[in-house]
């Protein structure tokens, strides 16, 4: 069972919406949500994104 609100929530409901967070650039993607796997490489690379914009992510 997934552990954060957002997963629960795509767990039960896979529709979705994303949108960038600029006001001045507008992007809207609207669609269905699959689970996927990620190889290893792709995995870090997710990682070092999420940690260079937010900080270390916390498992």
């Amino acid at each position: 069972m997934p552990t954060t609100r957002w997963a629960r929530n795509l767990a039960q409901n896979p529709h979705a919406a994303v949108h960038l967070e600029s006001a001045e650039q507008v992007v809207i993607v609207d669609g269905v949500v699959e689970d996927g796997e990620t190889d290893e490489a792709l995995g870090q690379r997710i990682v070092e994104a999420w940690n260079a914009k937010y900080g270390r992510l916390a498992l």
